[in-house]
């Protein structure tokens, strides 16, 4: 199979940036890809600009002619545009189109992510279940013959992400880009558990936005792979809150800690309610919760282990990257958009997913009492679990 693949660097060079570590690598070790090229599209529009940069994603489609191109994208502005990815598919190319963060400017949205979803054959949601949820339903209820994916735990390579019998030496840390939001928890947090002598370390990063703003580049202190892999392995409690106001997702790094045997308190929204088990992680919601939850498991050990031991089983039980996307692979290559267009247009997910999809698409069928669906109802849904 000969893959094409369309890539970011949104922060640093691509082989450090989730395209890379979460998509390429675990789709590579599927074994199902036999030939490959690279396209860096991102650098080619920083360095020679948004022409050079289409001329040259266009000029590399027709002269490798790729069983498939794997488009993954980056903020709106500096991503390769529907219009283009809608000419690659009709000249025959099939596109997976992948979205790292839904978009919470409903505007922006509709200019960029409904249009992507629309132009191509495949479309992966990487974190938000809701996201997955829209995309899915949409899909299903118009008959548009694509395949909508979740990717979720199915971004940890086995061979990076285990565990390696470090010490826990850290007591609690959060990894990762600082949000407002997330500042706002580690201010809180620090002040209260002060008088415990118990601090809340942060870690990596790719920004801080009292720095800079998130789109202008790095501006917090990276981890490298050994770092980040450390930290994972040595730290008592995994701290994993949400990013952006009205973009929660469920964070690649969620899964990468669990893989690692790592204890991880999570902040509860509904992304993260519909893609972990209330037995694989510990939940929070609110500052005062977590400050509570940190305290308890700080000095409830045995408890704290037996949880990022039933964490560790049910990631293990439910995800395997390279089984993930060979079943999506080689399922493209025996000729799956046919069956699309018969109706089968699931790509199953991980079964408490799945059986949340099917509590949510029951509730929308309820709520449209009868009514005819149209793209307009469709775009512009709103629901709930």
């Amino acid at each position: 199979m000969r893959v094409l693949f369309f890539n970011h660097e949104q922060y640093t060079d691509f082989e450090n940036e989730a395209g890379n570590i979460e998509l390429r690598l675990p789709m590579l070790a599927s074994g199902v890809i036999t030939e490959f090229e690279d396209y860096g599209y991102q650098r080619i529009q920083n360095e020679q600009g948004f022409e050079a940069m289409i001329d040259g994603a266009l000029t590399a489609v027709k002269r490798f002619q790729p069983n498939l191109v794997v488009n993954s994208t980056t903020w709106p502005h500096k991503s390769i545009p529907p219009g283009y990815i809608a000419d690659i598919e009709s000249w025959g190319y099939p596109v997976l189109s992948v979205f790292w963060d839904t978009i919470p400017d409903q505007a922006i949205a509709a200019r960029f992510e409904r249009p992507l979803f629309l132009a191509s054959s495949y479309f992966c949601e990487c974190g938000s279940f809701m996201g997955y949820a829209r995309y899915r339903l949409w899909n299903e209820v118009l008959a548009l013959g694509k395949k909508v994916i979740f990717l979720s735990g199915n971004n940890v390579l086995p061979e990076k992400f285990r565990p390696n019998g470090s010490p826990k030496t850290i007591d609690i840390g959060l990894i990762g880009s600082l949000y407002k939001v997330r500042i706002e928890l580690l201010t809180y947090l620090n002040r209260a558990l002060a008088e415990r002598g118990v601090r809340v370390e942060h870690f990596g990063g790719h920004f801080n936005v009292e720095r800079a703003n998130a789109v202008d580049g790095r501006s917090a202190e990276w981890l490298d792979e050994a770092g980040y892999l450390d930290v994972l392995n040595s730290t008592k409690i995994i701290l994993c809150p949400a990013g952006e106001t009205g973009q929660w997702g469920v964070r690649g790094k969620i899964f990468e800690a669990m893989a690692c045997g790592a204890f991880c308190l999570i902040e509860r929204t509904p992304d993260t309610s519909m893609t972990i088990p209330a037995e694989a992680a510990a939940t929070y919601s609110g500052h005062e919760e977590c400050r509570a939850a940190i305290l308890h498991y700080l000095d409830n050990e045995d408890e704290r282990i037996r949880q990022a031991a039933a964490g560790y089983q049910w990631f293990n039980e439910t995800y395997n990257s390279p089984v993930f996307w060979k079943g999506f692979l080689t399922g493209h290559l025996a000729g799956q958009r046919a069956e699309q267009r018969a109706g089968q247009s699931e790509f199953p997910s991980a079964p408490f997913v799945e059986h949340n999809y099917g509590v949510l698409r029951d509730k929308f069928t309820e709520a449209l009492g009868g009514r005819a669906p149209t793209p307009e109802l469709m775009a512009g849904m709103n629901f709930e679990v």
